[in-house]
């Protein structure tokens, strides 16, 4: 080898001066820098994923929140997979099957709906009254044609005439009485609303606990609350109401009574004085039986 070219054989024996070499050693620590740098960003990237993926953990529906969801404003994703397959086969069966079905009955009643609206617009009230009265004189008299100069055929027509008028009013008063009915009702529940947070809940357990209740009693709460009187219907909320707390509320330990004093003969201890035992072994029956009677113990 010279001094001024070096010469490297590789397996092509090619020859490479100092100059190409020192290039390619500052090529070659190039790129290994590069590659370097790039796999150090890519293992910072990755465990970056790997952290947020860690951290980031699912969050499914509790059974509560899923009951009080409507079916079409759930998320799946906020549902477990096997849960998710489930919620997709429920919508797709709805959507395919239910959901027509029920367009069609809608369509068809708003369809009957109109023809009765429309059937009632064209019938001319005077004319349709006259056409009943006329039909049930002929039925109560037992002909098929009317005969304006008969005195009884004219009698029945104004005694049906009577009894149409009648059944016309009365059906008039039941209509507008069932409306007004309804509107008390809806604000009768208004306000046990207003005043029981909780009465849907109440309302179902008063249900349930009417049939636990007294004939006589159950029979007053009946009434009462067919009563249409607010008071009476709220009294009735108030007693379940403190029914249901009573029988949520936890029972009372009752603290263990004391034993019963014992109470020996009719002479009280107050009654019974001390005497000098030593005193009365030593004296006679006599001085004894003093003894005895002044202590109390003899009477």
């Amino acid at each position: 080898m010279t001094t001024d070219t070096h010469q490297i054989e590789t397996e092509n024996q090619e020859t490479w001066t100092d100059e190409e070499l020192m290039n390619y050693d500052s090529d070659t620590e190039a790129e290994e820098d590069v590659v370097e740098e790039e796999t150090t960003e890519e293992a910072v990237v990755e465990e970056e994923a790997v952290t947020e993926t860690a951290e980031e953990e699912p969050v499914f529906y509790t059974d509560e929140e899923l009951a009080q969801l409507d079916p079409y404003h759930v998320d799946p994703d906020k549902l477990p997979e096997s849960a998710k397959v489930v919620h997709k086969k429920y919508l797709d069966i709805f959507n395919n099957s239910i959901l027509p079905e029920l367009q069609q009955l809608r369509a068809f009643r708003q369809k009957v709906e109109n023809d009765i609206q429309a059937a009632q617009a064209r019938i001319n009230p005077r004319e349709a009254f006259v056409k009943e009265v006329q039909n049930r004189a002929m039925r109560e008299l037992g002909v098929t044609e009317l005969d304006e100069l008969n005195q009884e055929h004219v009698i029945e027509l104004s005694r049906q005439a009577t009894l149409v008028t009648q059944e016309i009013n009365e059906r008039t008063r039941n209509s507008q009485a069932q409306q007004n009915r309804q509107v008390q009702i809806k604000e009768i529940h208004q306000r046990l609303i207003d005043d029981f947070p909780d009465f849907d809940t109440l309302d179902v357990y008063a249900r349930d606990e009417l049939n636990n209740l007294p004939y006589i009693k159950a029979e007053k709460v009946k009434a009462d609350i067919m009563s249409g009187d607010y008071g009476r219907i709220k009294s009735v909320f108030d007693m379940f109401k403190q029914r249901k707390e009573a029988k949520n509320k936890p029972p009372v330990k009752k603290a263990p009574s004391a034993p019963p004093k014992v109470i020996t003969g009719s002479t009280s201890q107050n009654d019974v004085k001390s005497f000098d035992l030593d005193e009365w072994s030593k004296s006679n029956s006599e001085t004894q039986a003093k003894m005895l009677l002044g202590a109390g113990l003899l009477d």
